[in-house]
């Protein structure tokens, strides 16, 4: 009768162990929700300076120290947007005024190294993620290429690198919402995230010239875009580009 117990209960605990690391084989992997960054006016630069280096060169006029490069901040005219995420990281994006078309991207590890990353247009929203030990920033940036009053140009960049900072820095960058005025070719793309425990993707699906497509773009552990993306032009525009091996530019 005792050895009938023992019995069941080995059963039940060789059970219960297979359970577990099953479950624990499906558990997505620890991405986090979504981390939204808000723009406020630059008016305090006390909130920046016990993050980044930086300095006043004239009244009302700053500069933030970033290794060689000096970039300018005007007070009360630019906007900043900070995300300090989970591990240690803080992500801050700016339109500087002084430059135009152009939008700014510093990211800082505790230990205070720093990648820079700047786009060409301006930074309307952005939002971070956590996955395993990679930082993943989607950033909206509209610029205005044509004359005569045609509609800004919507990009999505998605940028990518390590948190220990040990890999360089992976970018993808996609056109999203396009059109010229008296122009049949309009330009919609809608894109989102899959991922499971070893890789991370960007789906898109949309539609160009009335032509529909879907597909994906694999992003981690390796950059891959398939033939059919990287070959989408708009008006002579790539739709889709990805950048390996980026570093700060």
């Amino acid at each position: 009768m005792r050895t009938t117990f023992f019995r069941r209960l080995f059963y039940v605990g060789v059970i219960c162990g297979l359970l577990v690391s099953i479950l624990a084989c499906g558990k997505k992997p620890d991405v986090f929700t979504e981390q939204p960054i808000r723009f406020t006016l630059f008016s305090n630069p006390e909130d920046i300076k016990n993050i980044f280096d930086i300095r006043e060169i004239s009244s009302g006029i700053y500069s933030l120290n970033v290794g060689t490069d000096s970039l300018p901040f005007c007070l009360n005219i630019d906007s900043i947007g900070i995300i300090k995420s989970k591990n240690e990281l803080c992500v801050l994006m700016y339109n500087p005024s002084i430059y135009d078309n152009t939008g700014i991207v510093l990211i800082r590890s505790r230990d205070k190294q720093i990648k820079e990353h700047i786009v060409k247009g301006n930074i309307k929203n952005g939002s971070a993620f956590s996955f395993f030990d990679n930082l993943i920033l989607r950033i909206d940036v509209s610029e205005n290429i044509f004359a005569f009053g045609n509609p800004e140009i919507i990009q999505e960049y998605w940028i990518i690198l390590n948190t220990n900072f040990n890999t360089p820095v992976k970018v993808v960058t996609i056109v999203k919402n396009a059109s010229v005025l008296q122009d049949t070719m309009k330009l919609n793309v809608s894109t989102d995230m899959f991922y499971n425990e070893s890789n991370f993707s960007i789906t898109v699906d949309g539609v160009i010239n009335n032509t529909a497509f879907t597909d994906t773009i694999k992003v981690l552990p390796k950059l891959q875009i398939p033939i059919g993306l990287s070959s989408i032009k708009w008006n002579d525009i790539f739709v889709f580009n990805v950048k390996e091996n980026v570093e700060n530019q």
